[in-house]
Parts: structure tokens; C-alpha cells; sequence
């Protein structure tokens, strides 16, 4: 990924104003997307926040969607749009191991080591529940994922989660430059500490 595009940076918008909890502007930002994008990446976009917000956040961003889908979309179920796919464990665990190792690449092996130590639960949820059922879905790519990942643990300030990511979103494809100008686009978000030390790794993951 060379380029954040309209789209990315519109679901960016949605994704923090979720964090935020401000259901005005998100109401406003839902319709704008919804009157040129797909229901199915913004759905994905919200729906993947409660691996790092919580289930409150994206159970309140996802009703506040579907109402401005309703609105402009009477007659339509979201059922026929998103990917309502089975719940199969083995392949959420496969497809989960998958992707996982796509972004943590030679770290992969000790990071589960480690976790495994502290937590055997933990391990298997971030696997099967994280990156196997939730971040292999359909209607995002694994860039976009990622971007939105890291633009949700800048506003946190989770430092080595957001090295692990922003690691990620460069094991995945994402150029430096779209790093950087994520950081640019998001000054309205990202607290000027955490906006720094994005920055400092951005700056020797490419070195």
C-alpha cells in the first residue's frame, strides 16, 4: 500500500470518532460513507474495534451504522451485504495462525512462546478470536486492517502494542509514506507524545 486513499482515511475518521464516543459526528461520517462505499468495509471497520475498544464501543458504533444504513436503505437487510459466514473453529484457527504469522513474521514464534507462559487463554483468543474470526474476514484488506489497527493504539498510547503493529502494517505491505502520512492526517486524534514516538519507530523500522 502506497497511498491512503479517500475511502481509508474517511474509515479512519469513523473508526476514532467511535473511540471517541461521539455519536453525532459519527452518525454524520457514517452517512457520508455510506453515500459513495461499500456497508461492508465500514461494518468490518467497526466490528473489528471490539478486539481494541471493547464490545461497548462497537456495539454502539455498529447501531449507530445500521441507522443511517435503514435510512437510506429502508428496504434492506445487512444479512445479504456482510459476510455472515458459519463459526467454524478450525478454520478461524488455521486462517488465524495464517495471518498472524503474516504480520509478526520472525517475531511470531516467541511472541507466542511468551504469551503462552501468561496467559494459555489470551494466546489462543488473540489467535482464533482476533486474527483468525475477526481480521481474516472478508470486506477489509489486511493493510486497511492494520492502518485502522494502529490508528486505534496511537490515541491509546499502548506503546509496544503499537510497535507490534506499525511493524505489522510494514510486514503486510504498507510504505513508509502511508505510515507518515497517517500521522499527519491524524493530528485531531493522536496526542503529540504518542504522534512522536510513532514517528521514532516509523523512523528505524525503515532505516
Amino acid at each position: 500500500m502506497n497511498i491512503i486513499t479517500d475511502e481509508l482515511k474517511l474509515l479512519i475518521s469513523i473508526t476514532l470518532t467511535a473511540l471517541e464516543n461521539n455519536e453525532t459526528k459519527l452518525r454524520t461520517l457514517c452517512n457520508e460513507y455510506l453515500q459513495s462505499y461499500s456497508f461492508q468495509s465500514v461494518y468490518e471497520a467497526l466490528l473489528q474495534l471490539h478486539l481494541f475498544a471493547g464490545y461497548p464501543c462497537s456495539l454502539t458504533a455498529l447501531s449507530m451504522l445500521y441507522n443511517e444504513f435503514q435510512q437510506i436503505n429502508p428496504k434492506s437487510s445487512i444479512v445479504d451485504i456482510i459476510d455472515n459466514e458459519p463459526y467454524h473453529f478450525q478454520t478461524y484457527k488455521d486462517r488465524g495462525l495464517k495471518t498472524c504469522e503474516l504480520v509478526y513474521t520472525n517475531t511470531f514464534a516467541p511472541l507466542m512462546a511468551k504469551l503462552k507462559e501468561y496467559s494459555p487463554q489470551l494466546q489462543e483468543w488473540m489467535l482464533i478470536d482476533g486474527y483468525g474470526k475477526t481480521l481474516s474476514r472478508n470486506g477489509l484488506s489486511i493493510q486497511q486492517r492494520e492502518i485502522l489497527v494502529v490508528s486505534v493504539l496511537l490515541v491509546q498510547g499502548w506503546k509496544k502494542q503499537l510497535y507490534s503493529h506499525l511493524r505489522g502494517a510494514k510486514n503486510v505491505g504498507c510504505s513508509q509514506n502511508v505510515l507518515l502520512e497517517l500521522l499527519s492526517f491524524g493530528n485531531e486524534f493522536f496526542s503529540p507524545s504518542n504522534r512522536q514516538y510513532a514517528q521514532e519507530v516509523i523512523s528505524s523500522l525503515y532505516e
